[in-house]
């Protein structure tokens, strides 16, 4: 029907990454993560990690009940239980100069 629904309000969105199921996405945040799922005949949000507050700034789906989400010099693995909350929660620390080298060009 070419019509743009606002979803989310007044919350800034750092990214989006669809979800393996197909009817919905993956959003990060400065304060975390949440779902937009698609139930057949509207969209709802389902915050399932109220209690993880840290940026995110992508998110990858490793399997349909496993994510990768990178943060600020840490990256974590969260698993996901079948209600898609998660269930355990891994950080995965960068060194502190990781993202400086990832960014500067190469030398030779």
């Amino acid at each position: 029907n070419n019509n743009v629904l606002q979803l989310v309000k007044d919350r800034y969105i750092n990214c989006i990454s669809a979800a393996s199921s197909g009817s919905g996405f993956y959003v990060g945040t400065p304060e975390g993560f949440f779902m937009i799922n698609w139930n057949g005949t509207q969209w709802t949000i389902e915050d399932n990690s109220p209690d993880f507050q840290k940026p995110v700034y992508c998110i990858v789906e490793q399997t349909a009940h496993s994510l990768w989400i990178g943060s600020d010099g840490t990256a974590y693995l969260a698993h996901l239980d079948e209600s898609f909350k998660p269930s355990a929660i891994k950080a995965y620390d960068f060194e502190k100069d990781f993202a400086e080298k990832a960014a500067s060009p190469c030398t030779v």
